[in-house]
């Protein structure tokens, strides 16, 4: 990491990303967020790996500011249904899940600083007290009191001399491989899960993990920003039946409308990489009324981004700003390439 941050560091102080900005400045941006949280977080930084610090996150748009032209989801959708050009080096904000802190942190600062962004709900979710399954998954595998846990996808063995790294990192696999999994499976192993460990999770933090009321979404839709659907249950919906599909998209995109009275013309399909969605699924989206729908491919958008599988850079957690900086320059796509 610290290799990294002098080099992307230098990139900045020796005009390197100033070549890549002009580079791309044709070519869209699209970043996707999850969580904005306070600084000073606890140990056990992978906890807090989709979310930034106010701190950064207030870095990271005075940046955009400084260096790019912020763009709307209403602009996105009029570059690419009525051919309407878009400023150099246009940027676009995301949010993915629908997170309290996008409503408490994120809008806030958004709002100070003048920049639109699309916050993408998953409407099963929002205003329920449940834990976003990925997330539960993982938080319950931590507390897993034996040795031995048997899972779906293998059956796993812990040490006492575990770190608490080495213990997330087991954690984490088996979360990644349950998204590999039937629904069905999936449901069933985290309801056994459940009923085999405490009731609230001990690293469970209701900062990064609770979501948002329906009562906020409408204060983001007075706000003035985008709502967008993140389907109903956030399932991998590549491994999904077209009905399936249909019954997330459609069904996510109905509560929206219904309980903030705005159009939802926008999806960010969840997880996001070429894995997770499919022509089916993009078929699906069209059907369902979306104007654009999103991917997380880790990679610019380009100038003429495919309608329903728009590109976003991921944005990490608590990573160094040069390396931030390069990313939404383009010197990432363009190592990328090279590689």
């Amino acid at each position: 990491m610290h290799l990294k941050r002098y080099g992307f560091g230098a990139a900045e102080v020796l005009q390197v990303n100033a070549l890549c900005r002009k580079l791309y400045s044709a070519s869209l941006a699209v970043l996707c967020y999850h969580g904005v949280i306070e600084a000073g977080r606890p140990s056990g930084r992978q906890l807090y790996a989709n979310t930034v610090s106010i701190p950064e996150f207030e870095a990271q748009l005075d940046y955009i500011a400084k260096w790019f032209t912020p763009i709307s989801g209403a602009d996105l959708i009029a570059a690419i249904t009525e051919e309407k050009p878009l400023p150099k080096n246009s940027v676009l904000i995301t949010f993915d899940d629908g997170y309290r802190n996008n409503v408490t942190h994120a809008a806030p600062i958004l709002r100070r600083k003048g920049i639109p962004a699309i916050f993408h709900l998953t409407t099963d979710y929002i205003g329920s007290r449940s834990i976003l399954w990925p997330d539960e998954i993982l938080l319950r595998v931590l507390d897993w009191p034996e040795s031995v846990l048997t899972t779906p996808v293998g059956t796993f063995r812990f040490s006492t001399t575990d770190t608490a790294s080495e213990r997330w990192q087991i954690a984490w696999r088996i979360g990644q491989a349950c998204k590999r999994i039937p629904a069905e499976a999936r449901n069933e192993f985290l309801v056994w899960l459940r009923s085999e460990t405490p009731a609230s999770p001990s690293h469970y933090d209701p900062e990064v993990h609770e979501f948002m009321s329906w009562e906020e979404a409408c204060k983001l839709v007075e706000y003035g920003f985008e709502i967008g659907s993140h389907t109903r249950s956030h399932p991998i919906l590549s491994g999904l039946a077209r009905e399936a599909v249909a019954a997330e998209l459609c069904e996510s995109r109905a509560a929206i409308e219904q309980q903030t009275g705005y159009r939802c013309r926008v999806i960010a399909y969840p997880n996001g990489s070429r894995d997770d969605y499919s022509p089916l699924v993009m078929q699906e989206a069209e059907k369902a009324g979306y104007s654009v729908a999103f991917s997380v491919e880790d990679r610019r958008a380009g100038a003429t981004p495919p309608r329903y599988a728009i590109p976003r850079l991921a944005i990490p957690g608590h990573v160094p700003l040069p390396i931030f900086f390069s990313k939404v320059s383009g010197l990432h796509t363009l190592l990328g390439r090279c590689g």
